[in-house]
């Protein structure tokens, strides 16, 4: 089982044990995650998106360290967050002699994949404007063009002398003959 879907099975056990909820079913009335959601999520076939966390949070006040609910922390519920920061001595996980290497290997790798995405969104955001300044000299062109088949227009006083692409003007000597 993946880490989101295991912590959701903890936050669900908690809820279950504080008498909260009764059970699944129970959740998803109370959080409007469909019940299909909370049970695909219990099974491991799909991990929780962070809408559905922000739902299951939401739904009973805000409670529980959104980091925790990612996976970003062990610290379940926020009031645990302020104490410890107000009490750092007293944080059990302070107290641990563990190592963690690969933590900090993964921050990295998380800190470098964050970088390269934005590098993407930028490189994504250059093209726009490239592309953007394109248009606009293309409409430039356009209403230069316009300004001066105007000047025309008003210098000769009549659409009548106005000079027509090659083959228009052929084209509607054709149409004015048959008529006649």
């Amino acid at each position: 089982m993946r880490l989101k879907n295991e912590i959701f099975a903890n936050v669900l056990d908690w809820l279950i044990q504080k008498k909260k909820v009764d059970d699944q079913k129970d959740l998803s009335v109370k959080t409007g995650i469909s019940q299909n959601t909370v049970s695909r999520i219990m099974t491991g076939k799909v991990e929780p998106s962070d809408d559905t966390l922000r739902k299951l949070n939401a739904a009973f006040g805000n409670i529980f360290n959104m980091q925790y609910l990612r996976g970003e922390s062990v610290v379940m519920l926020i009031e645990d967050v302020a104490y410890y920061k107000m009490h750092p001595d007293k944080n059990p996980l302070n107290n641990l002699d563990v190592e963690e290497p690969e933590s900090s290997i993964d921050q990295s790798s998380l800190v470098n994949a964050a970088l390269a995405a934005k590098d993407q969104v930028i490189a994504q955001m250059e093209l726009r404007l490239s592309e953007k300044d394109k248009y606009i000299a293309l409409l430039e062109k356009r209403i230069a063009d316009y300004e001066a088949a105007a000047a025309f227009i008003k210098d000769n006083n009549a659409i009548d002398n106005w000079p027509f692409p090659k083959g228009v003007a052929e084209e509607i000597e054709k149409r004015n003959a048959l008529r006649l």
